[in-house]
Parts: C-alpha cells; sequence; structure tokens
C-alpha cells in the first residue's frame, strides 16, 4: 500500500467510524442504506466532491505553489478558498450586515481548519484525490448524509 493510500484509508476510516457512531446511518434499513447510500455516494460525488477537489485543489492550488513560492502561504490560501466555497450554504443568513458578517465569521471559523488540513494533506502527498476520498466519497456524504437522501427521496 502506497504512503497515499494509507493517509487516505486511515483518514477515511475515521470519519466513518464517527460518523456511524454520531449519525443516524446505523438505523436505516438495509435497503435504504445500499439504495440511499449510492444514491447520496453518486449526487454528492458529482454535486460537491469532484467540482470542490477539481476547482480548489486541482486548478487553485498549483498555481497559489507557484505564485507564492511558500508551502505555508499554499495552504493558508487553500483553507481559505475552501471555506470560500462554502460562503452560500443553506444556513449562511445576508438579510443585514451582522447577519452577513457572522455568517462569514462562522464559515470561516468551522470550514477554514478542515480547508487547510486538505491543503497540508494535499501538499504532503501532491496529490488532490486526497481531498476526495479520504473526506468526502465516503466519510461525510455516504455515512452522514444518506438519512438525509433517504427522507429526501422517500427510500423505503
Amino acid at each position: 500500500m502506497s504512503g497515499t493510500t494509507l493517509v487516505i484509508v486511515v483518514i477515511m476510516a475515521m470519519g466513518v467510524g464517527f460518523n456511524l457512531l454520531t449519525g443516524g446511518f446505523l438505523t436505516l434499513s438495509a435497503q435504504q442504506m445500499l439504495v440511499g447510500g449510492g444514491l447520496s455516494f453518486v449526487l454528492h460525488l458529482l454535486g460537491t466532491g469532484l467540482p470542490v477537489m477539481v476547482f480548489t485543489y486541482a486548478i487553485l492550488f498549483p498555481r497559489y505553489l507557484r505564485l507564492s513560492g511558500s508551502l505555508v502561504t499554499t495552504a493558508v490560501l487553500g483553507g481559505v478558498s475552501y471555506a470560500v466555497l462554502h460562503v452560500f450554504e443553506y444556513w449562511t443568513l445576508y438579510d443585514s450586515l451582522s447577519h452577513a458578517l457572522l455568517s462569514v465569521i462562522f464559515v470561516l471559523l468551522t470550514l477554514f481548519p478542515p480547508g487547510l488540513m486538505k491543503s497540508y494533506l494535499t501538499l504532503r502527498t501532491a496529490n488532490a484525490w486526497v481531498h476526495l476520498w479520504g473526506y468526502h466519497a465516503i466519510s461525510a456524504h455516504v455515512t452522514a448524509d444518506t438519512p438525509m437522501i433517504v427522507e429526501i427521496f422517500g427510500i423505503r
């Protein structure tokens, strides 16, 4: 097993374990897990995982490194870019200046650290796929999001 594969497997295992212990995935029926999990995997892979990975870690990230020449600056810019992609999440509010400021602060405080970690791992492994497979494909979007997909699509 290569070093990059080991990093992906360890990160994915930790995320899956946490999600199984704290989420509602294990309360689903076998059919809901299979159908909902498969649907969640495909929808999130195509709808969020690949676009974020390609844009942030395959297009912007190498340019940050080339322009700055600094690993630290590149990692910080990658973390900021990851957070900025989330400024229009469903839970952000921009109906007043105070709500807008709080939303931006909350996005930065909650999503900059994971973006920084993803950036660091991308730098260390020289592989943008670590972000997608380690953090999103199974861990977050199947084990955590399947109950939501089951409910939305009425999977019985």
